[in-house]
């Protein structure tokens, strides 16, 4: 099912692309977000 999936996206490479690292921004953004909110919790 995988080797498929990946089959799928090489047809439209460039969006799938654009797509996974745009998501992969927001999720650093959050992460980064999540850690200097806990930092601060931890300090107060």
């Amino acid at each position: 099912m995988r080797k498929k999936k990946k089959k799928i996206v090489l047809s439209s490479t460039s969006e799938a692309e654009k797509l996974f690292l745009e998501a992969n921004i927001v999720m650093m953004k959050y992460r980064a977000i999540n850690n200097l909110i806990e930092e601060m919790l931890k300090l107060v």
